[in-house]
């Protein structure tokens, strides 16, 4: 991926602000040389590029997660993206949570579209009580029940 633009100002202090990339900034990249053609081609056709999106924005710091920032700055983190579209298959998730439970330094469930915080409640209630636990343990408290 070639250099990155910056069009994100925010203000970190009184006076200071600091400069960082977009999701558009990334996509415009991608575009330009020809992985992808739109975001729907990169949701539908690409959607591994998604997770390494994320991990670079990570990697700049725009995220309020400070776990997430360390973790992505570390020099071999084993972290998985994966990105789950349409229907979940809750059995398949719990091996996927397992297996990454033992094996990774964090897991990044993506779900492109359009989803609400009840949506990944309805998914964690849907689990094992592993797996709520797993999930809920978290930090994904939003979620009654």
């Amino acid at each position: 991926m070639g250099t990155v633009s910056k069009s994100v100002l925010r203000e970190i202090g009184a006076n200071k602000t600091r400069a960082f990339s977009s999701f558009e900034d990334y996509l415009r990249i991608l575009i330009a040389d020809g992985t992808v053609k739109s975001t729907h081609d990169l949701v539908t056709r690409k959607p591994e590029l998604l997770g390494q999106i994320l991990f670079q924005w990570y990697q700049q710091g725009q995220i309020a997660c400070v776990f997430a920032q360390v973790l992505a700055k570390a020099a071999t983190p084993t972290w998985q993206s994966i990105t789950i579209q349409g229907t979940v298959d809750v059995d398949e998730l719990e091996k996927v949570l397992k297996d990454a439970a033992v094996n990774l330094d964090a897991l990044q469930l993506i779900f492109p579209g359009p989803a609400t915080a009840q949506h990944a409640c309805d998914l964690i209630k849907s689990g094992s009580d592993e797996v709520k636990h797993t999930l809920m343990s978290a930090k994904l408290q939003t979620c009654k029940g």
